[in-house]
């Protein structure tokens, strides 16, 4: 990852590129977007954190306070009566991969999407992936 983009993507996070607090562990190219991995030095209980870079905006962080804030899943009503029925909801990660599905080769036109939900258990081990339905994208 660039100099520049380590830097921008410190201050998306709040902090300073030379302060220490993180650091860009690993960089890949995925296309428009790339993702940038990240590792803060100092954390109580999440060390990792993902950006995504390279698109506009410039730099987006899965985990800021304005993308994965419970006001943000709360217009979901079956978030927002799971919420209502546990007071103490908490949000984890669950990673989820969506596929394209192209009509042929990789210049092909687009015709669907299939997603793949990977899991953890809480030491880290990897226990299954599920798929979802695909969409259709005609």
């Amino acid at each position: 990852m660039p100099r520049a983009s380590i830097s921008a993507a410190a201050q998306a996070c709040g902090a300073d590129a030379d302060n220490g607090l993180f650091y860009a562990r690993a960089f890949r190219k995925v296309g428009t977007v790339d993702i940038a991995y990240i590792q803060y030095r100092f954390g109580a209980n999440e060390l990792d954190g993902v950006l995504f870079v390279n698109g506009d905006p410039a730099i987006i962080d899965v985990d800021s306070e304005k993308i994965a804030s419970q006001s943000n899943f709360s217009k979901d009503p079956t978030y927002a009566a799971l919420a209502k029925k546990h007071p103490q909801i908490s949000i984890w990660q669950l990673f989820v991969v969506e596929y394209i599905l192209r009509d042929g080769c990789h210049a092909c036109a687009q015709i669907g999407a299939a997603s793949l939900n990977f899991t953890f258990d809480q030491q880290g081990r990897f226990t299954g992936v599920a798929a979802q339905p695909a969409v259709s994208r005609h």
